[in-house]
């Protein structure tokens, strides 16, 4: 079961969270993977539990993280104009959850990306890797 709707920052062991960088919200954009910034908003996500779905919308800017075109193997997690369809899937506890896209029944995870770059990137992969941990933004 997915986490309710509301306020999150999303991230991996470390302290490594959902980032979207400041001064690059721009379409097509990377979705990040860092330590806390303290720039205001660009780790902090609207979850929005859709029931069988979720959607994550960053609070600074009405865009979304997703992927462009259909979900495949590699694909890029940036920003997108419009709400983009993810799934959860329960970690060991209540807090942490993987998270997957969908095509023709395959479960895709988001995962930080195997290409060597910084600030490090996210990609869907076939292999479930570490779960995301949401912490409810008060």
């Amino acid at each position: 079961m997915a986490p309710p709707s509301g306020p999150y920052n999303i991230g991996l062991p470390e302290d490594q969270l959902l980032t979207a960088q400041d001064g690059n919200n721009v379409i097509g954009s990377p979705v990040n993977i860092l330590p806390p910034t303290g720039n205001p908003g660009e780790q902090d996500w609207h979850l929005q539990n859709e029931g069988d779905s979720i959607t994550l919308m960053n609070l600074r800017a009405p865009i979304f993280a997703g992927f462009e075109g259909e979900p495949e193997e590699g694909s890029r997690i940036v920003l997108v104009r419009g709400p983009c369809r993810f799934y959860t899937e329960a970690g060991d506890d209540r807090q942490h959850h993987y998270i997957y896209a969908e095509r023709d029944g395959q479960r895709l995870y988001l995962n930080v990306s195997p290409v060597r770059i910084f600030p490090p990137q996210l990609a869907l992969s076939s292999r479930r890797e570490a779960p995301w941990k949401f912490q409810f933004l008060e």
